[in-house]
């Protein structure tokens, strides 16, 4: 090959490999692309989810404390108490719900979470009470509220018809949705301490959160030496990866608590596919949770699970931690996710809440979290277990109203021996429970709105 024809095939393959690298790029381009925009439109969904939610249930409760001050009959007072003390109780606990930008944190940390955990606790108060009647304090309460709703809602309102949504929304709107929130912000009062002034309502708030001594649950348990605590956390991880070779451990920190004293944090993983967080306690080795760490990729995928695959895997991880025996308690799916949660049983008696959850992505076949520290917290209390009245006696305390689809069953609640009592009848009631000493009812099942979506 002359010298001519070798400088025109290298310029033919360096054409071809200028071509390959541009189709390369363009390609990479396109799914980086394609990812971000996911990224946006999930965002923004979030951030129409939130506003929606604040907006709505603003509104909501506003209703209900406008009738609360302009009745003057107590049971329709009642009525809308109930009503508004719902609506703010489920705004204050839904702890899986939080914004996704951060330019709503100010505003849902400061005002929002604030002024639903206050007015919960407070119409709470006021239905103990009974309020028949409102004195001139609870009235000029109930007014500090309205004033977070009246004000909250229409600018929700506002900021929902006019800044979230139009065709040319495909992001969160930042810049304007910034604006709006610090004006909205800056009307409202920035510590609006409902009820502080009243004896009475601090009385209703210790009973319902009376002083506790800290929890030292592993004080009488052996502090184990690094190396140890690292080989426990190899064994137990190899239950959850196929290949061996990917359970690599390293360090990644530690922290204390008052409960669990010292813990150390590893990582199980490989740098290509998944790293997986698992906490240990120093006393004892016990392993505390396990779920995907923050950092580096989560690209591990197992293949599709059935549910019976994933309960499966779910009681080798139970099995494997073998601490104490534990039953299923219950399973929850939502989307992919299937949650199944696991108590101890003694004598046919459930403590549902000691508990040790397990959550299972059945789409990728991989472990999404596995908590025990609920377990730890609760396992050493001394509760009866033996009922003092015969379960007939329980179901006496069923209206007539209530039809009873299920057996009495014995389970432990709030620390004490309880019949549980299936029951249909009313919206939303799903069981009765009576003190399974005194024969007295002592609380119902309310299944909640965000139970109801799943």
């Amino acid at each position: 090959m002359n010298q001519t024809s070798r400088t025109k095939m290298i310029t033919i393959l360096f054409a071809f490999l200028l071509i390959g690298i541009t189709v390369y790029g363009y390609k990479k381009h396109k799914e980086l692309k394609q990812e971000l925009d996911q990224l946006q439109s999930e965002k923004l969904q979030s951030t129409r989810n939130w506003v929606q939610m604040q907006m709505m249930y603003a509104e909501t409760v506003d209703l209900d404390l406008a009738n609360i001050l302009a009745s003057n009959s107590a049971s329709y007072r009642k009525k809308y108490l109930k009503a508004a003390y719902e609506s703010a109780s489920y705004m204050a606990n839904i702890h899986w719900f939080n914004p996704s930008p951060t330019i709503l944190n100010d505003f849902q940390y400061n005002r929002a979470e604030p002024f639903w955990r206050q007015t919960a606790s407070y119409l709470g108060y006021l239905l103990d009470d009974g309020a028949e009647t409102l004195t001139k304090l609870q009235r000029q309460n109930l007014l500090k509220m309205r004033n977070f709703t009246l004000k909250t809602g229409p600018a929700m309102h506002q900021i929902h018809e006019n800044v979230m949504y139009g065709p040319h929304v495909k992001e969160v709107p930042a810049d304007e949705l910034s604006r709006r929130l610090t004006s909205l912000t800056n009307e409202l009062d920035s510590n609006p301490l409902i009820g502080d002034k009243e004896p009475l309502f601090n009385e209703y708030l210790y009973k319902l959160h009376p002083y506790r001594p800290q929890v030292d649950v592993f004080k009488n348990d052996k502090r184990v030496y690094k190396e140890q605590l690292q080989s426990k956390v190899k064994s137990f991880m190899d239950l959850l990866w196929k290949d061996k070779s990917d359970n690599q451990i390293t360090s990644s920190g530690g922290g204390v608590t008052p409960e669990f004293r010292d813990s150390l944090k590893f990582w199980s993983g490989n740098g290509k596919k998944m790293f997986y967080e698992v906490e240990i306690s120093v006393s004892g080795a016990h392993i505390l949770r396990i779920y995907p760490a923050g950092d580096g990729p989560k690209k591990l995928d197992n293949g599709q699970m059935t549910k019976e695959e994933a309960i499966k895997l779910a009681q080798s991880l139970v099995l494997r931690w073998g601490e104490a025996p534990l039953v299923i308690d219950h399973t929850l799916s939502k989307g992919s996710v299937l949650y199944v949660t696991f108590v101890p049983q003694v004598g046919g008696v459930r403590d549902p809440e000691a508990i040790v959850n397990v959550t299972i992505d059945t789409a990728k076949g991989i472990l999404q979290y596995f908590d025990t520290t609920g377990y730890y917290l609760k396992r050493d209390r001394n509760v009866q277990t033996k009922a003092s009245v015969q379960p007939e006696t329980a179901l006496n305390q069923i209206n007539a109203e209530l039809e009873i689809t299920d057996r009495p069953m014995l389970m432990i609640r709030n620390g004490k021996l309880v019949y549980s009592i299936t029951v249909k009848g009313y919206d939303r009631v799903t069981k009765v429970y009576v003190d399974a000493q005194t024969g007295k009812q002592v609380d119902i099942e309310y299944e909640s709105l965000d139970k109801l979506k799943m």
